[in-house]
């Protein structure tokens, strides 16, 4: 079990902006960044504003989001190799909201001050440019702390009572509520729930291609989308794009050479790779 000096010397360490790095200048090359350990977010006050609006409850500047990076995962004791340089650049600063859960929270305060495109699926993510725009926020706004911890199989345990102590108020698990909480919680619903109203149809298709040396599963939502996006078409529900796609005659069974199987209300069917749009075919993927 970890000495209870570890846990005063984790807070102390992550409790104190003026000795964070402002995200821009982070390039998690430090040698103590390789290890397992604890990190914290900071605001600046613009940026704290801007998360506040758009979750329409009053946030300060300073701390607002703790985290581990390579615990091990109990009950099932497998071990993880993650860093903190790994965490912070891939999955936080250049990620995307279906992999950090820190980013998913940012992108449900600031769709909307940010103009994000969702991208609906199992789990909505963001269209490619928006998850770029999010990144360059992040890197104008944001600061961090970092503390190396190589016990791995008590980080989780440690990493529990450190944000019980510090109380960032971006964060959900485990910690009481909160009117902030509550509007995050809410947000991060709005965000997973993008109506049709809100999504293009080319965003709700999930595509998997055939071909002989056998299929691989894939997504077009960003290809689609950088291609169709200023299309200005009306939107469509899932079931509106079966019979759409069937009525124009863009449904064929056999020619494996120029298809692409769409899947539609859980059904796989084969579907050319030239799409019908004002009229005109656009083609889906690249060749």
């Amino acid at each position: 079990m970890f000495q209870i000096d570890h846990l005063s010397i984790a807070v102390d360490a992550l409790c104190i902006e003026k000795r964070a790095t402002r995200a821009s200048d982070w390039n998690g090359l430090a040698a103590a960044e390789n290890n397992s350990g604890l990190y914290t977010w900071w605001v600046d006050r613009e940026g704290a504003e801007a998360l506040a609006g758009g979750l329409g409850v009053s946030l300060s500047r300073g701390l607002i989001y703790g985290g581990q990076a390579g615990a091990t995962r109990w009950p099932s004791g497998t071990k993880s190799e993650q860093t903190l340089s790994g965490r912070i650049q891939s999955n936080h600063l250049s990620g995307t909201i279906r992999s950090s859960t820190f980013r998913r929270t940012l992108a449900a305060a600031l769709v909307s001050e940010l103009g994000l495109r969702v991208v609906p699926g199992r789990k909505a993510g963001l269209a490619r440019q928006s998850e770029a725009e999010l990144s360059k926020w992040m890197r104008s706004h944001l600061s961090l702390l970092v503390w190396p911890f190589a016990d791995r199989d008590n980080l989780e345990q440690l990493e529990g009572k450190v944000l019980s102590r510090l109380d960032p108020p971006m964060n959900l698990r485990g910690m009481r509520s909160t009117p902030l909480r509550s509007a995050i919680r809410l947000a991060r619903k709005n965000l997973s729930d993008a109506s049709p109203s809100q999504v293009p149809v080319v965003d709700k298709i999930n595509a998997k291609p055939s071909t002989k040396r056998g299929a691989r599963s894939v997504t077009l939502h960003e290809e689609i989308s950088e291609i169709l996006i200023s299309n200005g078409n009306r939107w469509m529900s899932t079931k509106e794009i079966a019979f759409w796609v069937n009525e124009r005659g863009l449904y064929k069974k056999r020619d494996r050479s120029d298809v692409t199987g769409f899947q539609v209300h859980g059904r796989t069917r084969n579907y050319s790779k030239l799409f019908e749009r004002d009229g005109q075919l656009v083609r889906l993927i690249r060749s």
